[in-house]
């Protein structure tokens, strides 16, 4: 049987199992001579007989269907052709079996439209499986809004996947390629629960919420893409790891949840969003070459998480780190600022280098109960409680720090001697219950607190 070459084995054979396996042929200039006949060219025509067969036929000026094709309610076959074959069966050609919005099994089942260059909404909800659109350049806003049906889409010409268009589509399971695509809108593929794996080789954009909630996709290849938008892959548990080699944005929550993802590289990234990466439960590593920002909760609660490399990054986030409870070594060259509780509960923590960082949030060490060693020679501001309750804390180096805020260093009872040649401020409590601690160095100081 000869169709035309962009129709692979995989959706002919799924074709012939919707159609029952229909065989019988129909000569393509018979089909044609049969369209011209009966239909004003673009529209839609009566229904006629054919044999044993009902039809309606579009010629092969249409590039772009309305809802109002799919109108009515009786039962028929619907047929579409667009161009010339060599030679053609009714298993290649079926579109509809059924009556609009049917939900019995006879209802429509597959589409095969050659030349179709726009898809929007088909009104076909209940009972669509298979859509074939190998001209297709556009698919459309909400064009396949929650289709429950839907299983197979193949539109290997397709450029941009507008926002909803295959929403909620839970049965989506085939393999999915856009090769040409360089768009995919906000919320494109959002629940698709059964959707495994997705290749956009040509894409560059990502909205927010494309794949959200698509929790069985496992491999995505986004090689060109270079900015990725809020909770764009949020929830998708099964996805292990990622590539994004040109990416330099990593948007809000774009992987929060994930909680099977392990690897991720992102090797031109500059920025990551607000909880990028929120309870990924699974990773273990994350490099970051020339990220120069890490957005609040970006990490908190990567409790796999042992190491991180961040050396041209200038600002850390509020929480950023939080309760990485593996996290063993940071690495932070040109950090400037660590937010408030940006490390607090890192409890395996031991060593931080801070070589360029000139304040410390509020809490921001909290509870790291293993850090052992801190360096920080140009920081000027330490907040309140940064060190609290870090327990194994015996060395600190401040040498041009002038403010230290309450609780400080509360409770760290390893710590035996502290000097802050040029602090002027010490809030209250800051080296409270610091059992171990014999000597402090204050020569500059101009306010000390209470029980400090």
């Amino acid at each position: 049987m000869l169709i035309t070459n962009e129709i692979n084995y995989l959706l002919l054979a799924e074709t012939a199992r919707l159609c029952g396996g229909t065989s019988k042929s129909l000569a393509a200039s018979r089909l044609v001579d049969e369209v011209e006949r009966l239909c004003d060219l673009g529209n839609i025509a009566d229904r006629v007989a054919m044999g044993n067969m009902r039809m309606h036929a579009v010629t092969s000026r249409r590039t772009s269907l309305t809802d109002s094709m799919f109108y009515g309610n009786t039962p028929t076959t619907l047929v579409y052709s667009y161009g010339p074959q060599t030679s053609m069966s009714l298993s290649d050609i079926v579109v509809y079996v059924g009556t609009r919005g049917s939900t019995s099994s006879s209802g429509e089942r597959a589409v095969y439209l050659p030349y179709l260059t726009y898809v929007s909404n088909l009104s076909l909800r209940n009972s669509l499986e298979v859509a074939y659109l190998p001209e297709c350049q556009t698919i459309g806003q909400s064009a396949f809004y929650m289709y429950p049906k839907l299983r197979v889409v193949y539109s290997p010409k397709c450029r941009s996947i507008y926002p909803s268009a295959f929403y909620a589509c839970s049965s989506l399971s085939a393999y999915l390629s856009f090769p040409l695509c360089t768009w995919v809108g906000g919320e494109a593929f959002l629940g698709c629960r059964s959707l495994s794996s997705v290749s956009l080789p040509a894409c560059v954009i990502i909205g927010s919420g494309a794949f959200c909630g698509c929790r069985s996709v496992h491999i995505i290849s986004l090689p060109m893409c270079t900015s990725v938008d809020i909770g764009a892959f949020s929830n998708c548990t099964a996805l292990t790891a990622v590539s994004l080699p040109a990416c330099s944005y990593v948007g809000n929550d774009i992987f929060s949840y994930c909680t099977s993802l392990a690897t991720v590289s992102l090797p031109a990234c500059t920025t990551v969003g607000y909880e990028a990466f929120y309870n990924c439960t699974a990773l273990a590593t994350v490099s970051l070459p020339v990220c120069s920002y890490v957005g609040s909760y970006a990490f908190r609660y990567c409790s796999a998480l042992t190491a991180v490399s961040l050396p041209v990054c200038t600002y850390v986030g509020d929480y950023a780190f939080y309760g990485c409870s593996s996290l063993a070594t940071v690495s932070l060259p040109a950090c400037s600022y660590v937010g408030s509780c940006a490390f607090q509960n890192c409890r395996s923590l031991t060593t931080v280098s801070l070589p360029a960082c000139t304040s410390v949030g509020n809490v921001a060490f909290q509870y790291c109960s293993a850090l052992a060693a801190v360096s920080l020679p140009v920081c000027s501001y330490v907040g309140y409680g940064a060190f609290q309750y870090c327990s194994a804390l015996s060395t600190v180096s401040l040498p041009v720090c002038t403010y230290v805020g309450t609780d400080a260093f509360q409770y760290c009872s390893a710590l035996a001697t502290v000097s802050l040649p040029v602090c002027s401020y010490v809030g209250e409590y800051a080296f409270a219950n610091c059992s171990a601690l014999t000597a402090v160095s204050l020569p500059a100081c101009s306010y000390v607190g209470n029980d400090i």
